[in-house]
Parts: C-alpha cells; sequence; structure tokens
C-alpha cells in the first residue's frame, strides 16, 4: 500500500465546517474555542479569495508537521495575502517555499545572531523601555499599559534597529497603528504603508552607500553561497516586522486580561 500524500493525510483529519462559525462572532476569547477544535479536529478548511483555492488551518503538531514539509501541496505564497495593502505579489519570508526560503533565511539571519541580540538588549531596548515605564509612572492612574508600553515598546525598537532617529519614533508608531489596522480603514493603511515605505527606502540607499550598525545595514551586507538580498527583499523584510513584531506583542496581555 503506498504512503499517503501530505494533501492526503491531510483530507483525512479536515472538518467540514469552517473554525470561524464555531467560534461565531466572540473574538475577544478565542483560545477556549480553539483548544476545543484542537482536541476534536486537527486541520480545519481556510476559504479564502484566492485565485488558487481554499487553504486550510492547521491546529495540532501533527498537521502543521504535514502541512510544513510537503510544500508542493500546500505552499506558503497565501500567507503574503492576508497581511495587508501592497503585499500580495511580495517575496515575504513567510511567504517562499524551498529553495528560495532556505537562501533568504540564512541571509537574514546573519542580522541575528547571539552576540548582535545581546548588544541590542543592553543599546537599544533597555533604554526605551525604561523611558517608557517612567512615562507610565509620571501618568499615574492616566496611564494605558497596552498602547503606551505593550504598542510602544516593540514599534520604537524596530525603529532603532532601522536606524532611524529618535524624532521619527512618533511618525512611526503611528504609520504602524494605521498599517496594522487596515482592516478598518484600508485608504488610511495604505496612505501609512506608501509614507513608511518611502523612508525605509531612503535607508536602505543611505545604508548601501554608507553602512553603520543597524539592522538594515545588516541586510544589505549579507551574503550566503554567492545571494544577496535585493533592495524589495530588504523592504518586505521590514514590512513583515510589523505584524510579527509589533502585535505579537501589544495583544499578548489581552489573551488573559485576568
Amino acid at each position: 500500500m503506498r504512503e499517503l500524500t501530505g494533501a492526503e493525510k491531510i483530507q483525512t483529519l479536515v472538518a467540514q465546517h469552517q473554525l470561524m462559525v464555531r467560534i461565531g462572532k466572540d473574538t475577544r476569547d478565542p483560545y477556549p474555542h480553539l483548544a476545543i477544535a484542537r482536541r476534536q479536529h486537527a486541520v480545519f478548511k481556510a476559504p479564502t479569495k484566492s485565485p488558487t483555492g481554499d487553504g486550510v488551518l492547521a491546529l495540532s503538531h501533527h498537521s502543521v508537521q504535514i502541512v510544513l514539509r510537503d510544500a508542493t501541496q500546500f505552499s506558503s505564497s497565501l500567507v503574503s495575502e492576508g497581511l495587508g495593502p501592497s503585499t500580495s505579489n511580495a517575496r515575504l519570508l513567510v511567504s517562499l517555499d524551498d529553495p528560495e526560503h532556505r537562501v533568504q533565511r540564512a541571509l537574514v539571519s546573519h542580522a541575528f545572531n547571539p552576540s548582535s541580540i545581546t548588544a541590542l538588549a543592553e543599546r537599544v531596548m533597555r533604554p526605551i523601555v525604561t523611558e517608557l515605564i517612567d512615562g507610565l509612572v509620571a501618568r499615574g492612574h492616566d496611564a494605558d499599559l497596552v498602547t503606551q508600553l505593550c504598542f510602544a515598546f516593540p514599534v520604537q525598537v524596530i525603529a532603532a534597529l532601522l536606524g532611524l532617529p529618535r524624532r521619527d519614533y512618533v511618525r512611526f508608531q503611528k504609520w504602524t497603528t494605521d498599517i496594522v489596522g487596515h482592516l478598518h480603514d484600508p485608504a488610511r493603511g495604505a496612505r501609512a504603508l506608501a509614507e513608511m515605505r518611502q523612508c525605509v527606502d531612503d535607508r536602505i540607499e543611505s545604508a548601501a552607500a554608507t553602512p553603520g550598525s543597524d539592522l538594515i545595514s545588516a541586510l544589505v551586507q549579507a551574503e550566503v553561497e554567492g545571494e544577496r538580498l535585493s533592495h524589495e527583499d530588504i523592504y518586505t523584510f521590514v514590512r513583515l516586522l510589523l505584524p510579527a513584531g509589533v502585535e505579537t506583542t501589544f495583544r499578548q496581555p489581552t489573551r488573559r486580561p485576568s
């Protein structure tokens, strides 16, 4: 008997109803619903508007392994379509399959070696979080932990990583707010993305001419197996940092408010 393909294995696990129907409109705390769904069905069909067809939502370790090991049946190319304006055709790291994914990941990893992360914590993260906490203390009962710390912290760290001057942190934070909230106001999100794009483009060109110690300079200089990141590759990686670095941090306290 032949071994089942990844797609065939997944089909034996797919539930014939949509996960969001079970969660309903209550998305404030979906985790209990997800836990139940994970125990009952490993994978759910995930309808998309993509011309390439629907996707799958894998909830268990076993089913995730099947999907990740079968790029032929389960391409990552759909990922960029859900990340906001101007990303549907982008070469985002999370939307690439091997061998492109392997090469790009190796190039990006050069900028995140252990020594650079340790230096980043002392040089960038600690001063930023100290200043933000001091601001919370000064505001007293008017302080907002989520917006003034959990959101501001990752945004300012990313801005510092990119080599932006401190005077641009507020502007970068406003762009990030509008981009992350693009589903509520697509036009505003698109404007913010265009403005941020111009800022990042300028930084890439500056780093190429005069490299510094920032993330963009490291990405400009990275080389693996004779391959280098293009200007567009660097921009799309920076674009990916917003949902990956910001939303994961500022939404964390709301998962278990108690």
